[in-house]
């Protein structure tokens, strides 16, 4: 880029001098010249010198002779230029500001500062000493934001990058043992560090790639998932759009406690759904120690581990959100309800034939597969039909309701009773009868 000069000549009365010389030399000298040209009529020069460099001009109309000095230095109340340009220390290139076509005045304000600091400019590599505050987003569509690590790590760089196919995907990369952290007022708030993220914690000692959160003293929700399709409408313990939640089972003694949320349009929709897959051949043995493709394991602490539940503690218990229904004991006892829902509840069997009842049932569930045939079978008015009415069935038949079923047991081991006395009764009539008959 060549050094533009340029000025007026002028006599003392304001009169413009025309065919004064203007030449131009290396600061401080007055050889060679470096270029030379002649006032024009309104006595206007101009030079373009080719080679960047600080020059001096001297300006000659007869035997007056005036210099322009690099080095000379002005101060003034207020200074108004077109094109502004600030030389190097090295005497090489020039910064140059060019203002943009305005629609009215504006005004850049200089910040007071606290002490010597550096411009930043646009496309130039800087260094913030100090924190930079945006109002405004930050675009990263064209480039990345990279500062250096603080920790002694090898090549310790954190760039947050978007992939350059467009997508917007940022990337944030760490430095192996780099952390990055989110602070308010310099607490903690959020940790990441190799896979592992924090959450108002710094450290997890039994996790290595995982998600910790220390929910501190809180005891509502400490995970919540929502969806836009679901409206559950119990508002008094969750948001509508709310479909599983996650806290504490009891606030002072923790426990892990999950809800599950349907809209509830249809009935055959489970709010909480436990599924396991297994991805070869599960586990067929039958054994106190075999393993379940879906596992429950209820057990307490011992002094610094867990131990087995003694026989009388309760491994499980399924209530109906008041009442306990099933429970299973240490010993694998099993616990049920006296009686299930529905109209039969606490009605015996006695008015049906109870036996007849019990065979229909056998024969129905192997399909009368290995079953010894009789005549007494074919004098079993009993059905299926009436094992579904009784309760005893469910309503397709695929499952049988325990207690109806120890009900019906009951009924016919009674009824077997009955016929055993009542035999019993008529062999000790006819014993009499025959003592009689022989005495006579």
């Amino acid at each position: 880029m060549a050094v533009e000069r340029a000025g007026f000549v002028y006599t003392n009365a304001g009169v413009a001098i025309q065919g004064a010389t203007v030449d131009a030399f290396d600061r401080n000298t007055t050889t060679p010249n470096r270029g030379t040209t002649t006032t024009d009529i309104n006595g206007y020069w101009t030079l373009s010198i080719a080679t960047e460099g600080r020059y001096d001009v001297r300006v000659t109309s007869g035997s007056s002779i005036r210099f322009l000095k690099y080095d000379a230095s002005e101060q003034m109340q207020e200074l108004e230029v077109n094109v502004l340009k600030i030389r190097d220390s090295n005497d090489t290139h020039t910064y140059e500001f060019v203002p943009s076509d305005l629609a009215a005045n504006r005004t850049i304000t200089i910040p007071l500062l606290a002490g010597n600091d550096t411009l930043p400019l646009i496309g130039f590599a800087q260094t913030w000493s100090a924190i930079q505050t945006h109002s405004a987003r930050i675009d990263m569509s064209a480039s990345a934001i990279r500062w250096t690590s603080g920790v002694a790590v090898t090549a310790a760089q954190y760039e947050i990058t978007r992939d350059a196919d467009g997508t917007n995907q940022l990337h944030f990369n760490v430095p192996t043992g780099a952390t990055f952290e989110w602070s308010t007022n310099d607490v903690s708030q959020m940790v990441f560090n190799a896979g592992l993220l924090l959450i108002n914690a710094t450290s997890a000692a039994n996790a290595t790639i995982a998600v910790v959160i220390q929910q501190g003293a809180n005891d509502n929700n400490i995970f919540e998932l929502k969806s836009s399709d679901v409206a559950n409408g119990i508002t008094d313990i969750a948001e509508t759009d709310t479909y599983a939640q996650v806290r504490k089972a009891t606030a002072a003694e923790g426990g892990f406690f999950l809800r599950g949320f349907t809209t509830g349009v249809t009935g055959a929709t489970s709010p909480v759904f436990l599924a396991g897959s297994h991805g070869g051949t599960p586990d067929t043995t039958d054994t106190t120690s075999s393993v379940g493709v879906v596992r429950l394991s209820g057990n307490k602490k011992s002094g610094t581990t867990i131990a087995a539940l003694a026989a009388t503690e309760n491994i499980l218990t399924i209530d109906d959100g008041s009442l306990v229904r099933f429970l299973i004991k240490g010993n694998g006892a099993l616990h049920a309800t006296n009686v299930t829902g529905g109209q039969l509840d606490g009605t015996a069997l006695d008015a049906f034939d109870d036996i007849g009842l019990v065979r229909v049932w056998q024969r129905d569930r192997v399909s009368d597969l290995g079953i010894a045939m009789s005549k007494w079978d074919e004098a079993i008015q009993a059905s299926k039909a009436e094992l579904i009415q009784l309760g005893v069935l469910s309503s397709k038949g695929d499952f049988y309701n325990l207690q109806r079923m120890n009900d019906l047991l009951g009924g016919a081991i009674w009824q077997l009773h009955c016929h055993d006395q009542e035999l019993a009764e008529r062999v000790a009539i006819m014993e009499e009868r025959l003592l009689a008959l022989g005495a006579g």
